[in-house]
């Protein structure tokens, strides 16, 4: 089992995993699995607030929304009698401001050393979010003896507990504060929890399953790819929220207002109209990948698409504008017939990968889908390429490698797909990976024949390029049998 630990402070990561491996056993023992976990680093927006719930609640909201996996956040508020039991929630901004000797000073004006630190672990399992707490009392140090060196305010507290004759601090049990630390109060109670949380987890048992049948029907050339801008994301071109930026910063808006009025196509289509003539230049200069730094070298060895060149599919449809598959096929000299018009269509050989620009290109100014009306416009299913892609469906199964699993791109192709599949009664299917798992939309998907794969890396570019080898060596397993061995 996997729990990712959410935070920019791996220090805290640190500490919680050495807990949790001193606890291997009973984990076991209770979970009936070990238990793994993963520090993802993450900034996460605080609230200003007093109430604990409220701050540690929004905490693990965002962080499940990030990677939408088991994610544990973390928040510690060091309580000071002598500041009237400040700075509780904001102590890392009080600590950073007062520094530990004027905190001491200030205990030593007011005569009161009395404090007491407490942990809050948010868990949240994909369904429900439990929220805990360990507390510790203690007091504050009347001399400093050494803050170099000292995670935060370790040095100036010292823990309430038994045979602390000495009065270390928490600085002073180095490698022993694990044991004795609020975090691990607050730990212990989590860990009663887990086992009733983490039986409502999905298990993603069927990956190597279902990675087998799709490398055996890409080794068969039975499959069509549908390639969108995650893949390009590898290659460091912008994503939709800069490029809106950058276009309402043209159009005289503060970038992060312009976003505020609608989705991209809706201010797509706003500065489309303001624009005018000059929209097709905008649009092409930043989609310029001779711009890009490095650009050549990069691609050469971009494994991403290297392996995706591999698979050898006989047609990709691609709702990106850049040319990025079709540059990486040239430099390799692996020919391929990209398809933007339909004067393109003369000449096609069976032999040859075919790319169909399904939303146009960024070098052809009237030919692209980008704005809303745009999209209406499309949505007749009237297109050439509409056509070509019922007769792909009917041929190919569809594997869907870059986009999100709410892109409405996916689910109207699949929608319209799936329909013409119940009624001629064929058995097609349609694959999608997703870096980002979600247990609902996965289940609707499967009743309607689609299968979703994610794999366990949070991180987007690391886990596509995993997925990607596990179906390039599936692939190559499958050739290896057929040979005898030999390949």
């Amino acid at each position: 089992m996997k729990i990712f630990f959410v935070s920019k402070n791996r220090h805290k990561y640190e500490e919680l995993k050495n807990i949790i491996s001193k606890r291997k056993k009973v984990i076991y023992e209770s979970l009936g699995s070990d238990l793994e976990l993963i520090f993802h680093e993450l900034k996460i927006r605080e609230l200003q607030t007093d109430s604990f719930e409220k701050l540690v609640r929004e905490k693990v909201l965002m962080a499940f929304k990030e990677l939408q996996r088991p994610v544990l956040v973390e928040h510690t508020a060091l309580y000071i009698n002598a500041f009237n039991r400040l700075p509780g929630l904001q102590t890392k901004h009080f600590y950073e401001k007062l520094d530990a000797q004027g905190i001491i000073d200030y205990c030593i004006y007011k005569n009161d050393f009395k404090a007491e630190a407490i942990t809050w672990l948010g868990f949240c399992d994909g369904k429900n979010i439990e929220i805990v707490e360990g507390r510790l009392k203690g007091r504050i140090v009347e001399k400093l003896k050494s803050a170099k060196d000292v995670f935060d305010w370790d040095c100036i507290f010292i823990p309430n507990i038994k045979n602390n004759n000495n009065e270390k601090t928490f600085a002073e049990f180095e490698n022993k504060k694990d044991e004795i630390s609020m975090r691990k109060i607050a730990w212990e109670t989590l860990e009663n929890k887990l086992l009733q949380m983490c039986s409502n987890l999905e298990r993603n048992a069927d990956y190597q399953r279902t990675v087998d049948e799709l490398a055996k029907l890409i080794k068969k050339r039975k499959v069509m790819l549908f390639l969108g801008a995650g893949i390009s994301a590898s290659m460091e071109l912008p994503d939709w929220g800069k490029l809106l930026g950058e276009l309402g910063k043209e159009l005289g808006y503060d970038e992060d207002i312009f976003k505020t009025y609608g989705d991209y196509m809706v201010l797509a289509e706003y500065a489309k109209k303001r624009k005018n003539n000059d929209w097709g230049e905008f649009f092409e200069t930043k989609f310029d990948l001779s711009k890009v730094p490095n650009y050549e070298e990069n691609l050469k060895i971009n494994e991403i698409y290297q392996i995706i060149s591999d698979f050898d599919f006989p047609v990709v449809y691609t709702t990106n504008y850049d040319q990025i598959l079709e540059n990486y096929l040239a430099l390799n000299n692996i020919p391929f017939q990209p398809i933007v018009k339909m004067q393109d269509m003369d000449n096609i050989s069976s032999d040859v990968m075919r790319i169909i620009k399904f939303h146009g290109d960024a070098k052809d100014s009237k030919g692209k889908v980008l704005s809303e009306s745009e999209y209406f416009e499309r949505m007749d299913f009237e297109d050439f390429r509409d056509i070509l892609l019922q007769a792909d469906l009917l041929q190919y199964h569809v594997f869907f490698l870059g986009y999100s699993l709410s892109d409405i791109n996916v689910k109207l192709i699949l929608y319209r797909a799936n329909n013409r599949w119940k009624k001629q009664g064929g058995g097609k299917k349609a694959f999608i990976f997703s870096t980002t798992p979600n247990q609902i939309r996965e289940e609707i998907f499967s009743k309607n024949n689609i299968t979703t794969i994610h794999g366990e890396k949070a991180d987007k570019k690391e886990g596509t390029l995993q997925f990607l080898r596990d179906l390039q060596q599936a692939k190559r397993e499958l050739e290896k049998k057929e040979t005898g061995g030999d390949i």
